[in-house]
């Protein structure tokens, strides 16, 4: 049965910004755990706050997560803030911020974690704008894989996926961060538009059968990936300016501007690939992280998707008409204008060489008949 979510070093991920924002309380600034010399704030929201630490015995720098008194006094909470922790500790891979143990001391419940020294792909994008498409893809590659594993590996779905979950290190490593606790959010979930079901998870980036209340699963974190890739790309937050309530109907109902349209630098198939990892419905998206890994991989070496008859509808937009002529991403692909020279030129040189080949078996009778002329 999947696990409702990461254990994140984030937080908080629930819709309520205001609550995610707010001050740390003094019992959680007040912490003492016993091992650790506890530094500096790295972050606090509604669930939690984020502490940078010392662990003498080992030597090393951490992060630990400490569960707000408020959630401490919930038996309920205690239990699946525990339970999450453990599984995401199940867990090593690369590019997935690891959990090194749990505990409570003094009724203070928390998590302690690797600490990753470098920044959120969302302070990059806050502070310099869109990726180059090919970092962008490389990341989106590398969070991918990680999501996969997860998935495989114990049934995991994140359910925020955005650039301030993912971090880099300073070295370029990409770590996924802020895994979740989606299931420990309940006390603090808001409703979804229009309905009375709790969602978890960031309105911006959410899949829209998050933000209906349907079950979550790999592909509601497919589209979220997707909302992110179209951050980074543009350097535009999907559907900016708009309440929560308005993003969520938004990603039901609304578009997104193409990428192209922003950024006329995009190939056509960073377009093509967004379209399809945002597609509102889930059976109309890749059926799992291995298909979706593919097409990435496909659009970072340079080509384009072969997706033909694609149903339904995609929160990405056609691109817009420009000089009056409707672009169409996959009339393009078909006609192969987003192939590389490289490839192009190679194509042209194959196509001769058939040619020539084919014009000496012409020419073979001929010169043999001429040979054996008195």
């Amino acid at each position: 049965m999947p696990v409702a979510g990461f254990l994140m070093i984030g937080a908080d991920n629930t819709v309520d910004t205001k609550k995610r924002n707010r001050p740390v309380g003094d019992a959680v600034c007040n912490v003492r755990i016993s091992g650790f010399d506890i530094r500096e704030c790295l972050g606090a929201g509604g669930m939690a706050v984020v502490w940078k630490a010392y662990q003498a015995s080992l030597e090393r720098e951490v992060a630990i997560k400490v569960l707000r008194s408020e959630f401490a006094a919930d038996p309920d909470e205690v239990r699946m803030f525990m339970d999450e922790a453990r599984s995401a500790a199940q867990l090593s891979h690369p590019d997935i911020v690891q959990v090194h143990d749990t505990g409570s001391e003094n009724g203070v419940h928390y998590i302690v974690m690797e600490y990753v020294d470098g920044q959120t792909v969302g302070s990059l994008l806050r502070a310099h704008g869109a990726l180059p498409q090919k970092k962008a893809l490389r990341v989106a590659i590398c969070v991918a894989e990680a999501l996969d594993y997860a998935w495989r590996k114990a049934g995991i779905v994140h359910r925020d996926v955005k650039p301030d979950n993912i971090m880099l290190d300073r070295e370029g490593m990409v770590k996924v961060a802020d895994l979740g606790l989606a299931k420990t959010g309940h006390a603090q979930a808001s409703h979804a538009a229009d309905t009375e079901t709790f969602i978890e998870g960031t309105p911006n980036f959410m899949a829209p059968e998050q933000i209906e209340g349907h079950p979550a699963d790999c592909r509601s974190d497919i589209y979220a990936l997707g909302a992110t890739l179209y951050h980074m790309v543009t350097g535009c937050l999907p559907f900016d300016n708009l309440s929560d309530e308005e993003v969520m109907r938004a990603q039901r109902e609304g578009t997104l501007r193409n990428p192209r349209d922003i950024n006329p630098r995009l190939s056509i198939g960073v377009s093509q690939l967004l379209t399809h990892l945002m597609m509102k419905q889930p059976e109309h998206r890749p059926a799992g992280w291995p298909e979706a890994l593919i097409e990435i991989k496909r659009v970072a070496s340079g080509r384009v998707l072969l997706i033909k008859g694609t149903q339904g509808q995609s929160t990405i937009a056609k691109q817009e008409t420009t000089h009056g002529t409707q672009t169409a991403d996959s009339d393009a692909a078909v006609r192969g204008d987003d192939v590389p020279p490289a490839w192009r030129a190679l194509r042209i040189l194959l196509l001769i060489l058939v040619w020539a080949g084919f014009a000496v078996w012409m020419l073979l009778p001929f010169v043999s008949h001429l040979r054996n002329m008195p």
